[in-house]
């Protein structure tokens, strides 16, 4: 009975056991709950007194986010021009690549209209050589002649590219509305004639190839007419204002020239050309053909009009068969090209 009673009294003992142990564990856990809620409260104390800070760094950051934002945005514009920019360096680029080629083209088309261009020194001494050195021959004559002029005191003017030889009036001039020349210009043109006479003759056939001609025309070229041409001023002559009047009178002048040369130096119209036919004649171009700077709108007394030109007109240079039809060749060649 007494361990029966042992046994009950354990019983007891352990459930109460049990009991405390819950109620152990349960006031624990109350403990726990009752710290937790006082860190809270403290936390929730603590926040409280740290809001004002929150806000401002919080207001801070919005005004970053904003400053940021404005960047980005900027940075975007920037971007665009950079693309923009960019497209246009390309197109520049594609561009420079089309011309570049469009260069090349170019020099392919030159080169190959200078290879149909290009002309042997033997074709260029034929074809245009020929008459390249018949003006430059000119040329030469007419320097020759106002050389020896210019020692007699005679001061006469030249134009190489026409083959123009001009009395000028300080030279040989007539009065206004004649045809006669005063003696002191009749002694002048005597001493053009010996000039003319001296020159003339290593340009005409039959003295080109006399030894004293080799040097002043090596390469044999000739002429085909020397023209003595007389002009008038603008004056009506005779009261005439059709110019018909001013025509003769010029024509006259030409042929009082023409006489008075041919009076006193005949060697000059014994010259003939390579047809055989004489090489001097004369022609009248009236008031037509004024000086440069002595063009007038009212008739005008102008003795720099009325003057004497002698022109010279060289023959032709005659090309081979064979050498007409290579230059016929050549500038279809290039028209074609």
């Amino acid at each position: 009975m007494t361990r029966k009673l042992n046994n009950e009294t354990d019983s007891e003992f352990n459930y109460l056991a049990n009991i405390a142990d819950l109620i152990s564990a349960f006031l624990f856990i109350v403990l726990i709950a009752l710290a937790f809620m006082a860190v809270q409260l403290y936390m929730s104390d603590e926040a409280h007194h740290e809001l004002p800070k929150l806000a401002e760094q919080l207001g801070e950051l919005e005004k970053q986010v904003k400053e940021l934002s404005v960047e980005n945005k900027s940075f975007k514009e920037e971007t665009q021009s950079w693309e923009k920019i960019k497209a246009e360096r390309d197109a520049y680029a594609s561009r420079l690549i089309s011309l570049s080629a469009a260069e090349e083209d170019l020099k392919s088309q030159r080169t190959e209209l200078q290879k149909k261009m290009r002309v042997s020194l033997e074709e260029l001494e034929s074809m245009p050589g020929k008459i390249l050195g018949a003006n430059l021959a000119r040329t030469s004559l007419l320097k020759q002649i106002e050389s020896k002029l210019r020692e007699e005191g005679i001061q006469i003017q030249i134009e190489p590219s026409t083959g123009v030889l001009r009395l000028p009036e300080d030279a040989i001039t007539f009065e206004s509305g004649s045809a006669n020349l005063r003696e002191k210009y009749k002694k002048r043109l005597f001493t053009l004639g010996r000039a003319l006479s001296s020159e003339l003759k290593c340009y005409e056939p039959s003295g080109v190839a006399n030894s004293s001609c080799l040097e002043i025309n090596p390469m044999g070229y000739t002429l085909d007419a020397v023209f003595i041409e007389g002009h008038t001023d603008n004056k009506p002559f005779g009261g005439d204002t059709t110019g018909r009047l001013n025509l003769a009178l010029s024509t006259e002048r030409a042929n009082t020239i023409y006489s008075e040369l041919k009076k006193t130096n005949a060697e000059l119209f014994s010259f003939k050309n390579p047809k055989g036919q004489q090489l001097f004649s004369l022609s009248g171009y009236g008031e037509e053909r004024p000086l440069e700077g002595h063009k007038h709108e009212v008739p005008t007394s102008d003795e720099a009009n009325r003057r004497i030109e002698i022109r010279f007109v060289m023959a032709t240079p005659e090309l081979s068969e064979q050498e007409f039809d290579s230059l016929k060749k050549k500038i279809e060649a290039v028209n074609e090209f």
